[in-house]
């Protein structure tokens, strides 16, 4: 993991966690689809006093396409399985996606 990865994860754990952010995020991707990872990384650089581009941003997204689409194919599995057996390991399966997609998100943040 690099630094900006590891930096990242924190910032986004640290953030879902604060108050009702996990609630509203949660309301903004299933009601809004806007991606939650994105976000957080949107707000870790604004955090940072970096402005990221329109491009950069579109960049990223085409980037992370292919994780995306596992995460929300996975999601969607999980969300089947709710209150049945196996949900745990699915959510923990979701949740390292999440992750990945953060480390690929990290990768070409701009100084």
């Amino acid at each position: 993991m690099t630094d900006n990865s590891a930096a990242l994860w924190s910032f986004a754990c640290q953030f879902y966690a604060q108050g009702h952010n996990a609630q509203r995020l949660i309301q903004l991707q299933d009601r809004q689809g806007i991606n939650i990872n994105e976000l957080l990384y949107v707000l870790w650089l604004k955090n940072q006093g970096i402005s990221p581009t329109p491009q950069h941003i579109r960049n990223q997204q085409a980037r992370c396409a292919l994780i995306k689409k596992r995460i929300i194919q996975h999601r969607q599995q999980r969300r089947q399985h709710k209150g049945k057996l196996g949900y745990a390991w699915l959510k923990r399966q979701e949740l390292k996606l999440e992750k990945q997609h953060l480390h690929l998100l990290s990768l070409a943040a701009p100084n």
